[in-house]
């Protein structure tokens, strides 16, 4: 995992780590009365909500039919188009799949009952003395963790904790519980107050590389039970813009230099394609709806073109069994036999720090 410099304020200097997850090599307007938009339904006990951060947040805000389009849309989106094609796939075969059993994040719901976690720094990057001062002494302090708490079998080894007593979210990165019952991790952070955070962390903590929160654009298997996502989903890319972020994400680990979708920025379905004219898998459906409804996040750099969901270690047993129709995200989001793939071709690009505060939204 590549850690990249850089430039802030004009003066370059280096980040702390943008963990990247990976993926694993293969395998007319819609109406009302067409698809209805169900109800949301509360949450279950037990089941990390869908929704944690403040009502205003840019991860939960729907959007208008007449969103600006980017310049260079067209051309970012061949660009994804062809990643498809040339990451884990090729022209007759294209790849999107949907992290959720490894590179993706567990997420933990904690109370003050559960055991407090004494945390370590494991210094993964080999960085300076200190590098970790700020990360154990107060983002990772007095952080509780259920005790059947594990995170993602990865080498990336993340882990999503939200205490609903404190109302503190902790993502962790390259975490290892040790033998002593103790704990380390090379990166991670705490959001205070989530109820009224907008889903970002302070930079440079968080475990994705545009610094905003995983609870925030997770795929929950609930969601796709139901058919209905209601929030931003995220998206990680082969190639993402080096150097530049969009707003709500406030670094990034792209390497890119020429034209490419930065971290942050989001991706729609244009609020004029009839999903109903598509043969999509139910899968395919439930993410198509979000991405015209809500949109679609860059929020990472990966191995292939993928959708990021909960994994499955932290969900209800079997949450994911029949979602798949005894096959993968990715031929579900391919389309199985007479079906038709997900739309991706379809997709815009917003600007930049579309909807960041002091911009109008038309800039």
């Amino acid at each position: 995992m590549a850690v990249l410099l850089l430039a802030l304020g004009g003066c370059a200097v280096t980040p702390p780590p943008a963990p990247t997850p990976d993926v694993e090599p293969p395998e007319p307007t819609p109406s009302a009365t067409a698809t209805p938009t169900p109800t949301p339904e509360p949450p279950q006990d037990g089941v990390f909500p869908t929704r944690i951060f403040a009502d205003d947040s840019p991860f939960y805000q729907t959007l208008p039919d007449d969103t600006p389009v980017a310049e260079y849309s067209d051309e970012l989106i061949s660009g994804v188009v062809r990643m498809t094609q040339e990451y884990y796939g090729s022209p007759s075969n294209p790849t999107v799949d949907m992290n959720y059993h490894r590179y993706a994040l567990p997420m933990y719901l904690a109370t003050n009952d559960d055991p407090i976690a004494e945390f370590t720094g494991y210094n993964c990057q080999d960085k300076s003395d200190g590098w970790d001062d700020t990360l154990i002494g107060t983002h990772l302090a007095d952080v509780h963790i259920p005790a059947d708490a594990v995170p993602d079998d990865s080498t990336d080894r993340s882990m999503v904790i939200y205490n609903v007593d404190t109302d503190r979210l902790t993502e962790t990165w390259v975490t290892a519980k040790e033998d002593d019952g103790t704990w380390s991790a090379c990166w991670g952070g705490s959001i205070e107050d989530a109820s009224t955070s907008l889903g970002q962390f302070d930079r440079p903590y968080g475990v994705a590389a545009a610094g905003v929160s995983y609870a925030a654009f997770q795929i929950r298997p609930e969601e796709l039970q139901r058919g209905y996502i209601d929030h931003v989903i995220g998206i990680a890319l082969p190639e993402v813009k080096a150097d530049v972020y969009s707003w709500p994400a406030n670094r990034t680990d792209g390497t890119v230099h020429g034209l490419a979708i930065a971290e942050g920025q989001l991706l729609r379905l244009p609020a004029d394609l009839n999903l109903d004219d598509y043969n999509l898998s139910p899968l395919a459906r439930t993410i198509a709806r979000a991405a015209q409804e809500y949109g679609i996040m860059v929020v990472d750099v990966a191995g292939s073109v993928t959708f990021m969901a909960q994994h499955e270690i932290s969900a209800a047993p079997g949450a994911y069994d029949d979602l798949f129709r005894d096959s993968s995200p990715r031929s579900e989001l391919a389309g199985q036999e007479g079906e038709d793939p997900f739309p991706i071709d379809q997709l815009e690009v917003l600007p930049r720090d579309y909807r960041a505060p002091g911009t109008r939204e038309d800039d």
